[in-house]
């Protein structure tokens, strides 16, 4: 091997070192609480298992090193390979004029050289400079060091260098004729010297004292060099001594560089928490009088660290850490399995630290429980409900890494579409496992909350929260603040009633922790009620129902709601959010809508099909009985108008938004009136409002389209005629049509032009026959082609538009 492998040295004394200083340690007494005596010193040679490499040759011991590597390097988290990025990055950026950097060393080199090459001209190569650059190289390798290309560095770019400052060394009779024994050799001493010169008391009060690790370090490093140097029979030493070099300019040199590019020891700290995971085990046993609970047992180089001084996190659903500091299967976790989770350890008071990051595994066996109908089946008092912090966390930095991707894709309504895909992050991230909170009797279930373990959770939502709508407000200035929920997921329950009280308690926490709404899921059926709309407490009954609904993709539900005082309540001023999981999987998903069952009739309530979920979505105001239904309605007059507006039709239809004007006909060519595109808008808006009023003289109490004229008047979606009339029978014009649903898309849907009013309107040749009132709807409606051109590039504004037209639009509007 090349005798100027004796770089390879440096670098792993550099790891040592690291491993050593960064290792976290617990204030005062800890060294007592460990067992261990004052002088105790930290065995990380076993870190590297010098002896063995000692023996082997030159390219087995480089593999050892290469594998000790990478098994550390593996043990990085992004977040530590950013501080190690950045401390890189700062030796990268040392020039060739920061040569205070090596005077120490520089000066003894010089003025070896100045003796036996006055002239300068057979040590030509050793310069400042080029000094520098080989003691900067070797410095940054030790952030990430690679054994080839230090190797190709020593005999290629670096190799007539050293072989310079070799034979000055070799004048006055030094011998440098290094062997890869003499380096190990030279490594195993700076091992053992470090370790020796180290103990837990001077750590400990390093700590304590907050004195700089720097200065500690390079005491150390001090010693021990004076110890190296005074050591005749080993060649290293020779080689240093012969250029004059002492152990004060070693130290010196090494606290420079440190300043200078990882003044806090961080990116040591970083490696040396990564070495030391490596060489820590974690064993788990299951308690002997819990099967839920397993016991950890942590080992570090050979030492067992005991668990009352550990710090132990874990992810996942499945277990929680408990007092005792052991990895307890959640009470919500109920059936026999396989369960496993991740799980981190630091010392405590240490945490930035993690000194084992692993798996942990639990085969657990249930218990038969009684079914909930044959008896009574009662956990533990208000029972235990909890968020993955971390798991949340991730489920939203999903999301923020594709936000800024998201919006821009969105055509004229990116902060919508933002907010949108934040929302339904946050719904996931706060989605809680709240099984373990019921209470059975009979065939009923009761939710029976521990407040202290809810307001745990709004809390940690609330923070996830405000963090959501900062990082949506930084791609999307102008998007409406994200609602930031919980939901309480009960599964999968066997009963036929379910009963969740949210009392006033949890109301005002939610309130005061700025939760928008609060949702309850129980068999995948999803209520989500914002909090203005729950008083001072509410309680949610769900009752499954045996009835049999014709069409039905769903099961079918009653629910039922009841206010503080007891009171009904059956109408929301904000839409409740209804999911309901899909059974019927061979079902046309346009075709289904949120169906109200009252009696033998089956009212429509629109909803959209989720396909990652497997749900339908829809946002409802007044409660009873609820199922969703495929609803395939014919027909029998639609063939002139199949091709372009069949699936329209029949899709606005099945939703409840569009009736025919007979059994089996639709009259597609007939013309729409303004009242009955009113009724369409609200419909497919969800706008039904019964404390809306209109002012209109031709619009009476008693009309059919008077509440929907009032709902649309008082949304601001339709004006009149005139100040006093609506016109509710007259004809609606294509232009009105495009302005009403125009008027909609801004104001609920958030889209926006996205070229000028000219431009969009460019597309049709008859755009100048528009009303000037009328141009800014149309342009919009035809920007984001809700409305088209017909022939020739026609509009035609003027015309009178027809059923098929208009089920066309909202159609389009729907899907939106």
């Amino acid at each position: 091997m090349n005798k100027k492998k004796v770089l390879t040295t440096s670098v792993a004394a550099s790891l040592v070192l690291g491993s050593v200083a960064g290792l976290p340690l617990s204030p005062k007494g800890l060294a007592n609480t460990l067992g261990v005596q004052t002088a105790y010193a930290l065995d990380a040679s076993a870190l590297f298992d010098v002896d063995k490499i000692k023996d082997m040759d030159r390219e087995e011991a480089k593999q050892k090193v290469k594998e000790l590597l990478d098994e550390i390097k593996a043990q990085l988290s992004d977040e530590e390979k950013a501080v190690i990025n950045e401390a890189r990055a700062k030796f990268a950026s040392i020039d060739e004029s920061e040569t205070y950097l090596v005077e120490d060393i520089w000066n003894k080199i010089a003025a070896k050289k100045a003796q036996h090459d006055p002239d300068g001209t057979t040590y030509d190569l050793i310069t400042v400079e080029n000094v520098m650059n080989v003691i900067k190289y070797l410095g940054q390798a030790q952030y990430d060091p690679n054994l080839d290309e230090i190797e190709d560095k020593v005999r290629g770019e670096y190799r007539d260098i050293l072989k310079q400052l070799d034979q000055l060394a070799e004048q006055d009779g030094g011998v440098t004729d290094f062997t890869w024994s003499d380096v190990q050799e030279t490594v195993d001493l700076v091992q053992q010297l470090v370790l020796d010169e180290i103990s837990m008391d001077d750590l400990i009060d390093l700590i304590i004292e907050d004195k700089s690790i720097t200065e500690y370090v390079g005491q150390v490093f001090r010693n021990v060099w004076q110890k190296v140097l005074a050591n005749n029979n080993l060649d290293a030493t020779k080689f240093i001594k012969g250029l004059g070099i002492t152990a004060d300019d070693i130290v010196n040199t090494y606290k420079k560089f440190a300043q200078r590019v990882d003044a806090d020891y961080e990116a040591q700290k970083v490696l040396a928490a990564a070495a030391v995971r490596v060489k820590s085990e974690l064993d788990v046993s299951v308690s002997d009088s819990n099967k839920r609970v397993l016991i950890p047992k942590l080992t570090l180089f050979n030492y067992e660290i005991p668990n009352e001084v550990l710090k132990w996190t874990v992810s996942g659903d499945h277990f929680e850490v408990d007092d005792d500091n052991n990895f307890v299967l959640k009470e919500s976790v109920k059936d026999s399995g396989t369960y496993k989770a991740t799980v981190e350890a630091s010392i405590l008071g240490f945490e930035d630290y993690v000194i084992h990051r692993g798996e942990i595994q639990l085969e657990y066996q249930a218990d038969p429980v009684t079914p909930p109908g044959g008896g009574v089946y009662v956990p533990p008092i208000g029972g235990v409900i909890n968020i993955d912090r971390k798991q949340a966390e991730s489920i939203l930095n999903d999301v923020y890494g594709n936000l800024e991707e998201i919006a821009a894709a969105a055509k004229g309504n990116s902060a919508r579409a933002a907010r949108e895909a934040v929302e339904k992050a946050l719904r996931k991230a706060a989605t809680v496992n709240a099984a373990s909170t019921l209470v059975y009797s009979n065939d009923k279930a009761t939710a029976n909350f521990n407040i202290g373990y809810v307001e745990w959770v709004f809390e940690v939502v609330s923070e996830l929260g405000k963090q959501a709508n900062e990082k949506l407000k930084e791609v999307a200035p102008n998007a409406k603040p994200a609602k930031i929920p919980v939901i309480f997921d009960f599964g999968n329950v066997n009963v036929s009633t379910v009963e969740i009280p949210f009392l006033e308690t949890i109301v005002n926490l939610a309130k005061q922790y700025g939760i928008d709404a609060l949702g309850v899921v129980v068999n995948g059926v999803a209520l989500t009620i914002d909090t203005t709309e729950l008083g001072n407490g509410m309680t949610i009954t769900y009752t499954k129902q045996n009835t049999t609904v014709s069409n039905a993709a769903a099961d079918v539900y009653d629910f039922s709601f009841r206010d503080a005082n007891g009171n009904t309540v059956t109408k929301f001023e904000s839409p409740v959010e209804v999911r309901f999981p899909i059974k019927n999987n061979q079902v046309d998903e346009d075709l289904l809508s949120l169906t109200k069952v009252d009696g033998n009739n089956l009212i429509l309530k629109l909803g959209l099909y989720d396909e990652e979920e497997n749900a339908l979505i829809a946002d409802n105001r007044d409660f009873s009985t609820y199922t969703v239904t495929e609803n395939v309605i014919r027909f029998n007059d639609i063939d002139s108008v199949r091709e372009w507006a069949g699936r329209h039709i029949a899709v606005a239809a099945a939703k409840g938004i569009i009736d025919g004007r007979a059994d089996g006909e639709f009259v597609p060519n007939d013309y729409v009136t303004r009242a009955e595109f009113a009724k369409l808008i609200v419909k497919v808006f969800n706008l039904e409002d019964d404390s809306a009023t209109e002012p209109f003289v031709d619009v009476n109490d008693d009309d059919w389209f008077a509440p929907y004229v009032a709902a649309a008047a008082k949304a601001g979606i339709v004006n009149g005629r005139t100040d006093t009339e609506f016109a509710p029978n007259a004809t609606i014009t294509r232009a009105e049509m495009a302005t009403m649903a125009a008027r909609a898309m801004a104001k609920y849907l958030e889209y926006e032009l996205t070229v000028s009013e000219d431009q969009a309107l460019s597309r049709f040749v008859d755009a100048a026959e528009i009303h000037e009132t009328l141009k800014a709807g149309v342009a919009l409606a035809a920007d984001h082609g809700v409305v088209e051109g017909e022939e020739a590039n026609q509009f035609k504004p003027n015309n009178n538009a027809t059923r098929a037209q208009a089920a066309v639009i909202i159609y389009r509007l729907l899907f939106k």
